[in-house]
This record gives C-alpha cells, sequence and structure tokens, in this order.
C-alpha cells in the first residue's frame, strides 16, 4: 500500500508539473501565432499605405488634369505593389510632386486602427545614404527599442526610402489571447485541485486503513485479557468454593462487572470506527431528559486508574431535547473518558447546563492536561491528536473520537467548541437546538 501511494504521489507530481509545462508551450505557440499574424497585417498595411498615398497625389483634383494621356512608366497590373509603387512615386518625381509622410502616415494609421487596433510606431523618411529627412513618431515607439521594422524604397530616381519602427504590441495580442489564458489559468487550477483532492482522498483512505488494522490489532490483544478475567471469575463463582465468602464474591462480581465494561468500551470503538465512511450520522430523534442521560453517562463504571474521581453535575431536571439519545449518550460518554485519560493524579469532571433563547449550552470541564491553542484548531478533525497526547505514551489513542462527536453534534444541527488553557483545564461546549 506504501509503494503504491509513494508511485502514486510520484506520478501525480509530475502530472502537476508537466500540466503547466505544456499549458505553457501551447500558449507560446498561440502567442507566435497572433504575432506572426500581427505582422502580416501591418507590413501588408504598410506597403498599402505607401501605395495609397502616391494614388490620393495622382487623384488630387487640383493636378488631375496633369496626368492625362501621359504614361505611367513601370506600372502594370501584373507588378507586385513594391514594384507599382516605385514607378507611381518615381512619376510623382518627375511631375515635381513630393511624397508627403504625413499623408501616408494618416493612411496606415486609420488602417492599422481598423484591422488590429491602436498602435505605437515610429515613420521615418530617408535619402538614398540613410539620412533621416523628415519623422513622424508615435508615444510610445522608439527606433531603438522596436518591436518590428520594415523599410520600403518609394522610387529609384533619387531614391528615398519610408522605414517604420513599431512599438511592443504585447496588449494587443495578449488582448486577443485574454479568454485563452484565462481558460488556461482556470484548466490548470481546476486539474492541479481535483489531482490534489484526488492524493488526500486517497491518503486519507489509506489512513483509515492503518487505524483499522492498528486497530484491529490492538482489540485483539486488548480483549483477550477481559474475556480470561471473566472466564477465571465465572469459574470460581461456579466452583462453589467461596460460596461462604461474601467479600470474595464481590471481588469476582466486580472483576466480572469492569472487565465487561471494559469489553463494552472496546465495542463502542469499533462501531465508531466503523462509521468513519459513513457520509452522513442517521438519527433517531425522540425527547429525552438531558438530566436523565448525564446521570447515565455518570453511571456508567468507569475505569478511573486508582485515581480519585470526582463527577459533578448541575443540570435542571427539567431541561429536555428532542434528539437521538444513542448518539448524544455515545458522544458525552467519549467527552468523559478523553477527561479521565488525559487527567492528572485527581480527577475532576463538571458537567453543566444553561438555556440561551432556543438553545442549549452542555459543558463538560475538567482539570486535565489541557490542550494548546495550536491543538484546539486541529482536534475536531479525524485522525488529529493533540500534541500532549501524542507525547504521553501511556495514552493511547487514533485521533477518531472527537471526530465523531463533531459529526454526532453536526448531525443535530448543534455546534461543539473547546475553551482550554494548557496544563490547567479543558472546558467542551456543545450548542444543541431545542
Amino acid at each position: 500500500m506504501k509503494t503504491q501511494i509513494t508511485k502514486l504521489s510520484l506520478i501525480a507530481g509530475i502530472s502537476i508539473l508537466a500540466i503547466p509545462v505544456f499549458q505553457g508551450i501551447w500558449i507560446g505557440n498561440t502567442y507566435d501565432l497572433y504575432k506572426s499574424e500581427f505582422v502580416k497585417l501591418f507590413k501588408d498595411a504598410f506597403a498599402e499605405s505607401a501605395y495609397k498615398e502616391g494614388v490620393a497625389r495622382m487623384d488630387d483634383p487640383a493636378r488631375k488634369g496633369r496626368w492625362k494621356n501621359k504614361i505611367l512608366e513601370g506600372y502594370t497590373m501584373d507588378n507586385t505593389m513594391y514594384d507599382n509603387i516605385i514607378a507611381i512615386h518615381n512619376y510623382l518625381y518627375q511631375e515635381d510632386y513630393p511624397f508627403s509622410l504625413s499623408q501616408m502616415d494618416t493612411i496606415l494609421n486609420r488602417s492599422i486602427e481598423e484591422k488590429v487596433g491602436k498602435v505605437q510606431y515610429t515613420l521615418l523618411l530617408l535619402d538614398s545614404t540613410g539620412v533621416c529627412i523628415d519623422k513622424i513618431s508615435h508615444s510610445g515607439s522608439s527606433e531603438k527599442s522596436s518591436f518590428y521594422t520594415e523599410k520600403i524604397q518609394l522610387r529609384s530616381i533619387q531614391p528615398e526610402y519610408v522605414e517604420v519602427f513599431v512599438a511592443s504590441p504585447y496588449t494587443i495580442i495578449f488582448g486577443k489571447m485574454l479568454f485563452l489564458l484565462l481558460g488556461s489559468i482556470l484548466l490548470v487550477v481546476l486539474i492541479v485541485t481535483c489531482v490534489v483532492f484526488q492524493i488526500q482522498i486517497i491518503m486519507q483512505q489509506k489512513r483509515i486503513a492503518e487505524v483499522r488494522q492498528d486497530f484491529t490489532n490492538a482489540i485483539i490483544h486488548n480483549i483477550k485479557d477481559p474475556i480470561s478475567s471473566i472466564l477465571t471469575a465465572n469459574k470460581i463463582l461456579e466452583s462453589g468454593k467461596i460460596e461462604g465468602e461474601p467479600s470474595s464474591k464481590e471481588i469476582c462480581y466486580s472483576t466480572i462487572r469492569n472487565e465487561g465494561n471494559l469489553i463494552r468500551s472496546l465495542a463502542d470503538r469499533v462501531l465508531t470506527i466503523a462509521r468513519l465512511d459513513e457520509p452522513n450520522v442517521k438519527l433517531s430523534k425522540e425527547k429525552i431528559n438531558l438530566l436523565d442521560l448525564i446521570e447515565s453517562v455518570r453511571g456508567r463504571d468507569w475505569d478511573p486508574k486508582e485515581k480519585s474521581l470526582e463527577f459533578h453535575v448541575d443540570v435542571d431536571s427539567n431541561f429536555t431535547l428532542y434528539a437521538d439519545q444513542g448518539y448524544l449518550h455515545g458522544a458525552f460518554c467519549n467527552l468523559v473518558d478523553n477527561a479521565i485519560k488525559y487527567s492528572k493524579e485527581k480527577i475532576v469532571i463538571r458537567v453543566s447546563a444553561t438555556k440561551k433563547q432556543n438553545e442549549i449550552l452542555i459543558s463538560f470541564k475538567d482539570e486535565g492536561i489541557g490542550i494548546s491553542k495550536k491543538d484546539q484548531k486541529l482536534i475536531f478533525k479525524k485522525f488529529e491528536r493533540a500534541t500532549a497526547v501524542r507525547e504521553n505514551s501511556n495514552v493511547k489513542g487514533f485521533g477518531i473520537g472527537l471526530n465523531h462527536v463533531h459529526r454526532v453534534i453536526s448531525a443535530h444541527e448543534g455546534s461543539i467548541h473547546v475553551n482550554s488553557q494548557l496544563g490547567i483545564f479543558s472546558d467542551f461546549i456543545i450548542k444543541l437546538p431545542l
């Protein structure tokens, strides 16, 4: 079992690490795809704006008549856009109609906003030697820290070039990937949570199996002695050898009674273990008198282990509850049993009850070893035991009793909490509806 858990944990750990890695690769590839798409759109828009700037000058009403019956050399429908750009700009240069960088910027800016959104870039007009003639810069863009750059030759006669430097469009790209990113994050969180939850369930099942195994071994070991004592005492009584010795007969009866109570206690613990996997506590409620229930708990034959036991009860005889008597009796007995097991030399248990509006508060207070503030947050969880208890090797336990008490009280739509001071006292306060 331990080997299987280790293997499963290793596989789960690798899976948890692999999931974000593969998700990261997928997101990275998607980002590259969007980036390539952006570059293509901007490149096409950049070339189109250079072309349209020339066409706009050709269509200028003030000069349109000058082009009539003139041949635009080098311009054909079969040419690439770049060849036709050179043809148009060569012609306009010869006609002494200079290129307008601001007009190209207007066309480019409008086109980019329509296709991808607002982009920061810088446009440069360069001569044949690369010297900047004109420049238009949109905020945030810089030639030194550009995400993408492109250069187009405008003409071959007295060559001029227009170059663009595009600032990082991460906001645009990640904006398109927003739902993908959120979905990926949620998916990773969901998968990791499910894997962790599965591991927790498996670990809990493992602990339950271990507790059952340990408990079975403990029961087998512990039940032998009381059965032997009962059989021995019964054999002595049946033999008639102590017929005239009342004190000896009382010892035998006491032995049978005490050992029988021990077996009953072991049986209660077996039932508690058996209920560990039950999702809900099923109740059979009836009207019960609280004082009678407490007195039945006090009247049980407790084994104080040669310590003095004081059991004080302060409960109004008129207090009644609508509850499952069997379950409550077991829960109260568990609290008293803990008070006895984790006591000092003198055992003092005080049970009291008060009414408050539509609920009743029941207090089980002892003067035992107490519970630290840190452990008070844990002791109602399954398999949890307080530090002071774990360090006390004389007291065996499995960390299931208080969890069962908590479940019983919760099933009654009540609550339980503890006030304690380490080394001085513990006070378990139960709230139950009337």
